[in-house]
């Protein structure tokens, strides 16, 4: 596995993420897509938005939706809502029904619960079958956490619940968080990784050459989407 530069690697995302989109729409008229957060997505998100800005008829096909939120208002530095608004969202004309962003409440149990129930009114369920995002975006941090599923969390035993929120975290920011559970995310019918880093590539490493022994190591190594996963690392 090769790194590739930073451009190489925006560009490649950027156009992944836009040919997943044109093929749901052609398939099933939406495209359903959760972000994910950090500093790695920002650069595809502004080559998304400028693949994206002038393709009315393909945004109002489109409903953005993210994997993990800190919990924090979304004007805030450290929201993963701001950091796409700010890169992506300001700059294409999509409609505001379209943008479902999880929300911001004190209380993060609730706000995990109302997420829910946003999930099951786009995807049509009372809860008894899973939602199926067409596309889900993830990265991965040093210790092999993705989305807001950290090591030895309780969160990832969680089977029946489709959002709910996690213990604030070892690493920075400390804040409580709102996340996507592994049942969903694996029922999605593509995950991309975007990872960038020499130390998270030999992670990336050893979850692909020792799947077994990494799984109770890494959150990142319990992706395993019934759809295609792919890896992109600069």
């Amino acid at each position: 596995m090769e790194l590739v530069s930073k451009k190489d690697f925006y560009k490649s995302a950027a156009e992944f993420i836009f040919d997943s989109a044109e093929k749901a729409i052609q398939k099933n008229g939406t495209f359903s897509v959760a972000l994910s957060g950090g500093t790695t997505p920002i650069g595809v998100y502004k080559l998304l938005a400028d693949l994206l800005v002038n393709r009315h008829k393909m945004l109002n096909a489109i409903h953005i939706f993210w994997g993990d939120e800190r919990c924090v208002p979304y004007d805030d530095e450290r929201s993963n809502y701001k950091s796409a608004y700010d890169n992506f969202l300001s700059k294409i004309n999509i409609p505001k029904k379209n943008i479902h962003k999880i929300p911001f409440i004190i209380n993060p149990a609730k706000a995990a619960i109302e997420y829910e129930k946003d999930l099951k009114r786009f995807f049509k369920t009372d809860g008894n079958f899973l939602p199926e995002f067409d596309l889900i975006l993830l990265g991965m941090g040093t210790d092999g956490h993705t989305a807001s599923l950290f090591p030895r969390s309780k969160a990832l035993n969680e089977k029946e619940r489709w959002v709910i929120d996690t213990e604030i975290p070892e690493m920075s920011p400390r804040v409580e968080r709102i996340t996507l559970t592994l049942p969903v995310i694996n029922n999605a019918r593509s995950v991309l990784f975007l990872i960038s880093g020499e130390e998270k590539k030999k992670i990336i490493d050893e979850i692909i050459k020792n799947e077994d022994k990494t799984v109770k190591k890494y959150p990142a190594a319990m992706v395993k989407p019934r759809g295609k996963i792919t890896w992109m690392i600069c």
